[in-house]
């Protein structure tokens, strides 16, 4: 069953006709225009207009010395067509001008014919036409609003188009952010599981002891890393609980090779930061230092605050960065990420050492000066 039209759907049904010709974002802008009309607020202008009229036609009457008649005649359209012109230099800004020169000749002719009947009423008048220099000062006032209309629609459009770009790049650079992190997330798995996965089958088929606390960190590892690299950001305390998964379980492969040194001080667990950062750096600095050297070497790993800037270093005792070293995906996200979330506050330096490298992150206190983000509150 239909739903009959009411009379103001069949008026816009109407009217929507003339807008056939338009482009679709034309034709939207002519039907809000026209939807607009035949609104309430649309009443009120019809009113106001109206009223405007009757305003013109009594000055056009007393001081321009304009029968009655054709002071209706040229107040009342004239309001009423600087109404619609309005509505039209809102709604379809881009063309107001052309329909303006559409409508410049038909008040013309309005304006003429008022001339001509006015002339022919008052012919024993000496100027008969000199109401038109009354009418001149209200035809400028009724452009200037139409222009004024026309130049803050324009500039509320180039607003919304500003905004719209700007929501689209930080679409496209927040899609963009979430492919690296998955990429980094690809990247930390999958040799890491094979090879601990390698090695603990090696060990049960062999019943070796260390099969059972092998498997107990990687399950913990695997159930805080589910959860851990789901958020947008984490403190250091939780992805250090994971860490500490992580590095027993590179303990128990490499053994007596790997040696693990931590001083995180405790005002530096609630730092918060995006998820995967210290076990980039700790990946790294086990594949590129420690892995390469058959005696092993040493990892330390530490953490602090001093007059409110955050300070962590991953230091290995490893080959160091050889001639020609290119950062790789891993630093290069994490940077990256850093940036994204504190700006230039935060910092991510790879030096070498002798012997070994460091990989250093410093995150400066926001100062009023500097962009805040919502996690900086409190």
């Amino acid at each position: 069953m239909t739903t009959p039209l009411t009379p103001r759907d069949r008026v816009l049904a109407m009217l929507a006709r003339r807008h056939c010709g338009l482009n679709e974002a034309e034709r939207a802008s002519a039907e809000a225009g026209d939807a607009w009309l035949l609104s309430r607020a649309g009443l009120v202008g019809w009113a106001g207009a109206v009223g405007v009229g009757v305003v013109i036609s009594g000055w056009l009457e007393a001081v321009g010395d304009v029968h009655p008649a054709v002071a209706g005649l040229v107040g009342v359209p004239m309001a009423v067509a600087m109404l619609l012109a309005m509505v039209q230099a809102w709604f379809q800004p881009h063309s107001t001008l052309a329909r303006m020169r559409q409508e410049f000749w038909w008040s013309n002719a309005i304006l003429l014919g008022a001339a001509l009947i006015q002339m022919a009423l008052w012919r024993d008048r000496a100027e008969p036409w000199r109401w038109l220099a009354w009418l001149l000062p209200i035809v400028l006032m009724s452009l200037l609003q139409v222009l004024l209309a026309q130049w803050g629609r324009s500039h509320l459009d180039r607003e919304m188009q500003r905004l719209r770009l700007e929501q689209e790049r930080d679409a496209a650079a927040r899609e963009a952010a979430e492919a690296r992190l998955a990429a980094l997330r690809s990247q930390i798995q999958p040799h890491f599981l094979f090879n601990t996965l390698a090695a603990l089958q090696h060990w049960v088929d062999g019943s070796d002891p260390r099969a059972a606390p092998l498997l107990r960190e990687l399950t913990g590892f695997l159930r805080g890393s589910t959860e851990l690299m789901a958020r947008d950001e984490v403190a250091l305390a939780d992805e250090l609980a994971l860490a500490r998964h992580y590095l027993a379980i590179m303990q128990a492969r490499f053994g007596e090779r790997l040696q693990v040194e931590l001083a995180v001080e405790p005002a530096a667990l609630a730092q918060p930061w995006p998820p995967g950062l210290l076990l980039t750096l700790i990946e790294n600095a086990i594949e590129h230092g420690i892995g390469p050297l058959l005696q092993g070497g040493r990892i330390v790993l530490a953490a602090g605050v001093a007059d409110g800037r955050f300070r962590l270093t991953v230091q290995d005792t490893g080959p160091g960065p050889t001639p020609g070293w290119r950062e790789g995906i891993g630093l290069a996200n994490a940077r990256e990420r850093l940036a994204r979330r504190f700006g230039p506050r935060a910092q991510l330096r790879l030096q070498a050492l002798d012997p070994g490298a460091c990989a250093e992150i410093t995150i400066d206190p926001p100062t009023p000066s500097s962009p805040r983000s919502p996690h900086d509150a409190g």
